[in-house]
């Protein structure tokens, strides 16, 4: 249970045997590969399939963005089920079978049709609205600049001016004829008919009014333009109703786009690996990673999948000259720890030659949720809830992970439930603290599990300094401060609980040498100084305030804890005040909705105070972090997994 041991790899393969040596290694899952060094000879790679790959890409994305909105939406049976599980051979046997191209190419095909259809709609809807204010004119639109003695035209005011306008036309007394076609949105249409020695009076009453003059649309008769435009636009409609109706029938196939993307993005995933390999005039170098527990199993992979002489492979134990940065980290923990793998993920993962965390937040975290939760039904409905997840249902592997989690923290809060006696907020008969009448018992054991987490977290920062051989390190920070806290507790053990003499002695003695080694040491290991390293040391002397403060953050245990049962025994007050059809009508939908809120607010609190003490409080005492991920050269695993290879 910790940082997993990591082996350096490194293979020779012909340059002919190169492409299917790293769809092998692919397939493996096991690899991480390494950059190049500066002075190495890089692989060139076939950038033509690399860009052939990319371009399949493209039209695979462009075509799951325009079946999104008609996908099906997934039954009970295929939630369950999950992600499928393929082999690389079948993954490429799948992809090529299942003529994804062609579904590929029908789907953008039918998108530009529709693409054209709501075009041409769009230039239908305009017509239309161009034709809005002339549908009163009778005379063919055709017809109207084909007129030879006389002016014709159409044209706008404002409708604020129009009464003006009109009689400015009537006081002319020359032949023209003007009618008034539509009034919309404050703008007043007119057909305008005049000879053409008219037309200078007519210019001068447009410049003076504003009349713009339109373009005059074309056709026949404006109303009856306008219902074959209707018409057309009703077919165009049915048109793009048949094209949408066909996606939807190609949106079924989406589990072949997805395979197909799959497939090429594990692709692409190949083709950018091989830039990390090396070459010579006719083999071809991979350098990488091996979790060494892995070793055997990588030997007789290879061994099955090529035969022996086609390549040249070395696994060597990491030295101390390899920078601890360069070396990438894998956790290894029993089905216990894992799932608590995550609170390490999320802050940072450990140095190559750190201590994995995990194993030893684990139990804390397991009593710090189940206290703050603490109710025997809450626990129920989370055991409940996480096994019909866990078992019926083929979860993704990062959910799935969580599921467990919680699962693991079902058990503790049904224990913590059943101290306090609590169940949806229901006093049971037998307690071992209540949580009403043993407040100051549960604050103080509260800070009792704060101070053994300090005191653990203590002695692994003292393990580490000591495993890197820095015992002055060791002695001025996390021993000095171990003894120090000890020696408190022992003495508040001796003076208020037990009585004890020889434990007040004992915790003054461990008190005093503590506070002697905080204060002292660094007056030896200081160089330049050493009344420096005096006043140094009294400054972190000053640092008791600081635990003094992690300590009291403990008590959160205590708070939240009797604040849930709280908030749940006052939910089943109220209830109670109701008269009794009310209780078992709408009083059934309120304690459904009530619990499940304070179940949800609850489970959420512990979660997130209890990742605040292990992340401030214990990891603040011996964790750096800054670690790397190991990340092994596989699959891209989007939308399936590749089955493991390492023991087939």
């Amino acid at each position: 249970m910790a940082v997993a041991k990591m082996k350096q790899v490194s293979l020779v393969v012909l340059k002919q045997d190169r492409a299917e040596m790293m769809a092998a290694i692919q397939a493996f899952q096991g690899v991480e590969l390494r950059p190049l060094e500066e002075n190495a000879t890089i692989f060139e790679t076939d950038r033509t399939q690399l860009a052939e790959t990319t371009r399949k890409l493209q039209q695979l994305h462009s075509a799951q963005m325009v079946i999104k909105p008609f996908k099906p939406k997934k039954t009970m049976s295929e939630t369950r089920q999950g992600r499928s599980e393929f082999t690389m051979e079948e993954l490429t046997a799948l992809t090529r079978e299942n003529k994804f191209e062609q579904v590929t190419d029908d789907i953008l095909a039918l998108d530009q049709k529709r693409s054209q259809l709501q075009g041409l709609r769009k230039k239908n809807q305009e017509k239309q609205t161009e034709l809005q204010p002339w549908l009163k004119l009778d005379v063919p639109l055709d017809e109207i600049p084909q007129l030879k003695q006389t002016q014709a035209e159409i044209g706008t005011v404002s409708s604020v001016i129009k009464s003006d306008f009109m009689q400015a036309v009537e006081k002319e007394k020359r032949p023209i004829y003007i009618e008034e076609l539509s009034d919309i949105e404050g703008v007043t249409s007119y057909f305008l008919l005049y000879h053409q020695q008219d037309a200078e009076t007519v210019d001068g009453l447009k410049y003076q009014y504003a009349f713009q003059t339109e373009a005059l649309p074309k056709g026949g008769l404006p109303y009856e333009t306008l219902q074959d435009l209707k018409k057309e636009e009703r077919e165009l409609v049915e048109r793009e109703k048949e094209t949408m109706s066909r996606l939807k029938e190609l949106a079924k196939e989406y589990q072949i786009l997805d395979l197909a993307e799959e497939y090429f993005e594990t692709l692409q995933i190949r083709h950018q690996e091989s830039e990390k390999l090396s070459q010579t005039e006719a083999t071809v170098v991979l350098t990488g990673w091996l979790i060494a527990e892995e070793e055997e199993a990588f030997k007789s992979f290879l061994s099955r999948k090529f035969p022996s002489g086609h390549y040249y492979l070395t696994i060597e134990n990491i030295t101390e000259e390899v920078a601890e940065e360069e070396i990438p980290v894998a956790l290894t923990n029993n089905k216990m720890v894992e799932p608590f793998e995550m609170f390490t993920e999320m802050y940072s993962y450990p140095k190559y030659r750190q201590i994995d965390p995990t194993p030893f937040l684990t139990p804390f975290q397991l009593v710090f949720f189940g206290m703050m939760l603490a109710d025997v039904g809450y626990g129920a409905l989370l055991w409940i809830g996480t096994f019909i997840l866990n078992r019926f249902f083929n979860l993704d592997r990062g959910l799935a992970r969580s599921i467990r989690f919680f699962h693991l923290l079902s058990y503790a809060t049904i224990v913590w439930g059943i101290i306090y006696g609590s169940a949806f907020g229901v006093e049971l008969p037998f307690h071992v603290l209540s949580p009403t009448e043993d407040v100051i018992q549960i604050l103080i054991l509260s800070v009792v599990f704060g101070i053994i987490q300090i005191l653990t977290g203590l002695a692994i920062g003292a393990y580490g300094s000591l495993r890197q051989n820095d015992m002055s390190g060791a002695l001025s920070g996390s021993i000095s401060w171990f003894l120090a806290l000890t020696g408190v507790s022992l003495l508040a053990l001796g003076k208020f609980a037990f009585e004890m003499p020889a434990l007040v002695t004992v915790g003054l003695a461990l008190i005093v040498i503590g506070v002697f080694l905080i204060v002292f040491m660094p007056v030896f290991t200081t160089k330049k100084s050493r009344i420096g390293g005096f006043f140094a040391g009294l400054w972190e002397l000053y640092g008791a305030t600081s635990y003094i403060g992690d300590i009291v953050s403990y008590t959160r245990l205590m708070a939240l804890g009797l604040a849930g049962g709280s908030i749940a025994s006052a939910f089943n007050t109220i209830l109670a005040f109701l008269p009794t059809w009310a209780q078992f009508t709408i009083g059934i939908f309120l304690a459904l909705a009530m619990h499940a809120l304070n179940f949800f607010l609850s489970t959420l609190s512990a979660y997130v105070h209890s990742m605040r003490l292990q992340y401030v409080e214990f990891f603040g005492k011996f964790y750096e972090g800054g670690g790397r991920k190991f990340a092994p050269f596989k699959a891209a695993e989007k939308h399936i997994y590749l089955k493991q290879e390492k023991t087939k």
